[in-house]
C-alpha cells in the first residue's frame, strides 16, 4: 500500500502495477486517466481515497 499527498497519475500507477502493488491510497485522489487505466487493464488494483475505496466502473 502506498500513501500519497498528491494525486496519482496514470504513469505512476503503471509503475506501481509493474511492482505488483495491489492497493494504493492517496489523500488527494487519482487523476481520471489513472482510474480509467485501473478499470480497463488492472482490475486487481484497489484504489483508496481518504480511506474509502474508489469503485470500479461497470462495463457497458
Amino acid at each position: 500500500m502506498k500513501n500519497r499527498k498528491t494525486p496519482v497519475t496514470k504513469p505512476e500507477l503503471q509503475k506501481m502495477a509493474k511492482k505488483d502493488v495491489t492497493e494504493v491510497e492517496s489523500k488527494a485522489g487519482f487523476t481520471k486517466p489513472a482510474i480509467e487505466y485501473r478499470d480497463k487493464y488492472k482490475s486487481n488494483i484497489k484504489l483508496f481515497q481518504k480511506g474509502k475505496i474508489i469503485p470500479k466502473k461497470k462495463k457497458k
